[in-house]
């Protein structure tokens, strides 16, 4: 804004700075004149109403958390609540996919796994609009769900593909003897597969935790108020 640039009249000068601008308000031509001329030659000016003067000193001079706690402690209580949440989800769905797709054959259960992967190759910043506009219309934004889902979808095609490769891995003879000793196909997977795929279940869970624990991105766009505020949003006020 030009030096000296103002809108309507206002009330006795009031100013605050913000990002380098000052902003006051001025009850008259001539107090706007004189706070004008004391002002810096590099300094932006605006002269508002009353009105806007009280709306942008409450929006960008509000006060500070009345300690640290305020933000950080409801940040790792929900950072873990999501972490947690997303970690879980992935080493579910990511099993049962990755064995499907390892174990079944049906159309794409060969390309598919590379398509999973291949979506890595979307940045994250492509997929914030969209999100944002989905997640606004169901309601879910300030909300420790719409976070899940958000991360859920670039966790978990990573997961699956990786989850597949540990399972393809596995001899085939081991389930036929599960089969062999009176098990059906829920229990060959649950007691005979699963277990020998427990280092790549672990590995799923820890990176899906790390990646939603370390988000920046999703939960400074999705969340505004403090008390769903994540953990790295909050470490910056």
């Amino acid at each position: 804004m030009p030096r000296g640039a103002g809108i309507g009249e206002g009330v006795p000068v009031q100013g605050f700075t913000r990002a380098g601008a000052l902003v006051f308000a001025a009850d008259d031509a001539a107090g706007a004149r004189a706070a004008w001329r004391s002002l810096p030659l590099d300094v932006e000016v605006a002269v508002l109403t009353p009105a806007a003067a009280g709306w942008l000193a409450s929006a960008l001079s509000g006060p500070p958390p009345s300690s640290p706690s305020d933000m950080i402690i409801p940040g790792i209580r929900n950072s873990a609540f999501v972490a947690i949440f997303v970690a879980v989800l992935n080493m579910i769905i990511g099993s049962l996919a990755g064995y499907a797709f390892a174990r079944y054959r049906f159309p794409g259960s060969r390309t598919m796994p590379s398509v999973l992967l291949g979506t890595q190759l979307v940045p994250v910043f492509a997929l914030i609009i969209p999100f944002y506009i989905l997640l606004r219309h169901l309601h879910l934004t300030d909300t420790r769900a719409g976070i899940i889902i958000a991360q859920l979808s670039y966790t978990i095609p990573f997961s699956v593909w990786l989850l597949r490769s540990f399972f393809v891995a596995i001899p085939r003879e081991v389930e036929r003897a599960g089969v062999i000793d009176g098990c059906n196909r829920w229990q060959v997977f649950s007691r005979v597969i699963l277990p020998l795929a427990r280092p790549g279940i672990v590995s799923v869970g820890l990176f899906s935790f790390m990646v939603s624990w370390n988000d920046f991105l999703f939960p400074i766009v999705l969340h505004s108020q403090v008390n769903s505020m994540m953990i790295q949003p909050a470490q910056y006020g």
